[in-house]
């Protein structure tokens, strides 16, 4: 069976370096998860750039069909992968932080709500949940202001009824992680929102000899797919930096087997 704690103290961190030398023990901190996702991340870029070079450089979009396996502006591929298990990740790390280190029992209650949200954002960027409301939400208003991406008013709407009902909780947080929190969510947000309003708006003003109805643009225009590129990479290193901060705050994680229990025979 495989046990997992946190770090939280001087003591603990006493012991996380005998836990380090104990056999069947890892501890995996705040640096190794900042160098894990490094590793990840840079590769899925590089092979992005690659896509977009091969594309609009040489003319060649489709790569023996691994272009759109790379290509951060498609779903359903490895970019999305990650990205998924990377905000799954997050909800996992607030799910452990509600419960080492809540901070009282009306705080384990925000560190629980923060971790239902990650897991609808994982959820939502696995299967596109966002994009499947710009059509209903555009019905719904006819308007001529409501942008190309409806989503983003829904969202946004969200957004702020979550940031009034958690801001009692984020107060109370220590002020080390409200700095951290504050920096990776403003990332992410204006990678997710405000690269988003910038995009539509491209969207908009194409004109419909070039695009019939926005869904081509990424494949016929260079500042679109980069428009894109910069708000995968901001989401990306949003959530990354607010993964870290979580994994700091718990002092690190150190997996280990527990134990074998012995069944003693009637």
């Amino acid at each position: 069976m495989t046990s997992i704690t946190s770090t939280t103290s001087q003591a603990g961190a006493q012991a996380r370096h005998a836990n380090a030398k104990t056999p069947g023990s890892l501890h995996i901190s705040a640096r190794s998860i900042a160098l894990g996702l490094a590793m990840v991340g840079v590769p899925l870029l590089l092979a992005h750039v690659f896509v977009l070079t091969m594309n609009f450089g040489f003319g060649r979009g489709y790569l023996f069909g691994l272009a759109e396996k790379f290509n951060l502006n498609d779903e359903m591929n490895f970019p999305t992968l990650v990205a998924t298990l990377e905000l799954f990740a997050c909800s996992a790390m607030l799910a452990a932080n509600a419960y080492f280190r809540p901070g009282g029992r009306r705080q384990a209650a925000g560190w629980w709500v923060m971790c239902a949200i990650f897991a609808f954002l994982g959820f939502d960027e696995n299967i596109g949940l966002h994009e499947m409301t710009s059509g209903p939400t555009s019905q719904l208003l006819q308007a001529d202001w409501v942008p190309e991406y409806a989503w983003m008013l829904p969202y946004s709407v969200a957004l702020l009824i979550a940031a009034a009902v958690l801001l009692p909780w984020f107060l109370k947080v220590d002020r080390a992680s409200q700095i951290r929190f504050v920096i990776g969510g403003a990332i992410f947000v204006s990678g997710a929102l405000g690269i988003e309003i910038l995009e539509s708006a491209n969207v908009s003003g194409t004109g419909p000899d070039v695009l019939a109805d926005g869904i081509a643009l990424a494949d016929v225009s260079l500042g679109h797919a980069l428009l894109t590129t910069a708000q995968e990479c901001m989401e990306y290193i949003g959530a990354g930096y607010f993964l870290y901060a979580l994994v700091l705050r718990l002092g690190g994680l150190t997996l280990g087997v527990a134990p074998a229990r012995e069944t003693q025979a009637d």
